[in-house]
């Protein structure tokens, strides 16, 4: 674990800010798709974002009510812009009541991949 901390901390310092975020939302029972339609307008007001380098929406293969979203962002500032953009607060207040329990974000530091932007 702190040699990858260790080696995101070199990837920072050698000038790659990009940051993602992989989110897992637990819809309630058969509401899956309902919060996948409340997200539309938060992918495409990410499509106007310049700093959010991808936005990707998946549905669980073995579970179509759990979602994951993954982001890359072109660096933390650009991933506070998305976060606090009045489309996503809404579309959070609208899906609230659809969630099994909050969803989760798991904050990442690029290492590589193919296609990775950048």
């Amino acid at each position: 674990m702190r040699e990858h901390i260790s080696f995101a901390r070199s990837m920072a310092q050698r000038g790659d800010a990009r940051f993602a975020v992989l989110v897992r939302i637990a819809a309630v029972q058969g509401k899956g798709r309902e919060v996948a339609r409340i997200l539309t307008p938060v992918r495409d007001e990410a499509e106007r974002e310049p700093g959010t380098l991808t936005y990707f929406l998946f549905a669980d293969e073995k579970d179509s009510d759990v979602l994951w979203a993954f982001h890359v962002y072109a660096d933390r500032q650009a991933f506070e812009s998305h976060r606090t953009n009045a489309v996503l607060k809404q579309a959070q207040l609208e899906m609230k009541a659809l969630l099994k329990h909050p969803y989760e974000v798991h904050k990442l530091a690029p290492v590589a991949g193919k296609g990775l932007p950048g």
